[in-house]
Parts: C-alpha cells; sequence; structure tokens
C-alpha cells in the first residue's frame, strides 16, 4: 500500500488538497485514540513543537510523516466527511469499503450497505472515479497481492488466497494482463 496510491482514501484526500480541489469542511476523522503509537507521536510532536532545540522543524517534518505512516497503517479507523454532495459522501463510502474490505467486497453487499440500488452505486462510482467497481475491486486486489508477495514468505497461493480471490486462475490471469508477467515471475523479480 503506497501512500500516494490513487485508491486510497488519505491520499485521495491530500492529493485534492494540494490540488485546491477540497471543499469547506472536507477532513478525515481518524478515531485512533487508542493506538499508543499515534498517541506517543502525538505527544512527541507537541512536545518537540514547545522545545528550544534548533532542530526542531527538521524533527517535527520527520515526525508528521511518521504520523501519516501511522495514519495510513489504520485508515479502518477513519471516517471521511464532506460537506459536499450526497452523491460525494455515497461514492467515499464505496472507496473506504474497498479499501477495508476487499477480501469480500461487492457491489451488492455495499449497495444494502447504502440502502441504495445496484445500478446507483455502480453510477455514482463510475462517476466519481472514472472506473467501475469491479476494477476498483480488482486494483485494490493486486496492490495488497504485490504488497504481500514484496513483504511475505507465504506461498503464492496463500497470498492469492489472502487478497479475496477465491479462483487462483483468474488472479493469475488478471495479474498477467496488467503486469505482463506471471506472479512468480513477479516474485522473483522482487525479492
Amino acid at each position: 500500500m503506497s501512500l500516494f496510491d490513487e485508491n486510497n482514501i488519505i491520499s485521495r484526500f491530500i492529493l485534492s488538497a494540494i490540488n485546491g480541489r477540497k471543499k469547506h469542511g472536507e477532513h478525515i476523522h481518524f478515531k485512533v485514540g487508542e493506538i499508543d503509537a499515534i498517541q506517543n507521536i502525538m505527544h512527541v510532536i507537541i512536545s518537540e513543537i514547545y522545545s528550544n532545540n534548533h532542530l526542531k522543524e527538521i524533527r517535527v517534518n520527520f515526525l508528521v510523516g511518521l504520523l501519516m505512516t501511522e495514519l495510513l497503517s489504520n485508515v479502518q479507523a477513519s471516517d471521511y466527511h464532506i460537506n459536499g454532495s450526497y452523491n460525494e459522501s455515497l461514492a467515499m463510502a464505496v472507496l473506504r469499503y474497498i479499501d477495508t474490505d476487499y477480501k469480500t467486497a461487492s457491489l451488492k453487499e455495499i449497495s444494502c450497505r447504502l440502502n441504495q440500488p445496484n445500478y446507483k452505486v455502480s453510477k455514482l462510482i463510475k462517476d466519481f472515479t472514472g472506473k467501475n467497481f469491479s476494477d476498483l475491486l480488482v486494483e485494490k486486489r493486486l496492490d495488497v497481492l504485490i504488497h504481500l508477495l514484496k513483504h511475505t514468505n507465504h506461498s503464492i497461493i496463500d497470498v492469492i488466497n489472502m487478497t479475496g480471490y477465491e479462483n487462483a486462475s483468474h488472479c493469475y490471469k488478471v495479474f498477467k494482463e496488467k503486469y505482463n508477467m506471471s506472479i512468480k515471475e513477479y516474485r522473483d523479480l522482487n525479492s
């Protein structure tokens, strides 16, 4: 998972803020009060800001980067709020759902959760992202698959199962189409 992955909620938020496309009142609420690592980083940042250390600006910059990394790893504990249209809020709920429930995600399930018909959720996500639900789900699963291939020693079949693919053959096919190599070749090149 990359901080600047376009399918990541935090990435979308940061990039829209940088590009000036943010809406008034748009924010991410991280429910991380119980996560010690994040609390500790926040305490160190605050202490550093009020210190007389001549390197405090550099240290705070590094600590904020570390904080962003920790928040990214806890994206499931966040709510994304837009003081914009209802449709944008629904689209963000779909993206959040794909980001957290990619193993079992389905258009039918998220439509039920949002109390919306499938066709509306499908059109909404296409209008908002330019991609359909299935494409976004495949991208997320492939991102996780790549991450697991690079950072674990699990067998390829285990990695495929961990990403939510029930049919390994389908996963092999999708991977080959996107990366022009087999999963094994990719792992061999990146290990």
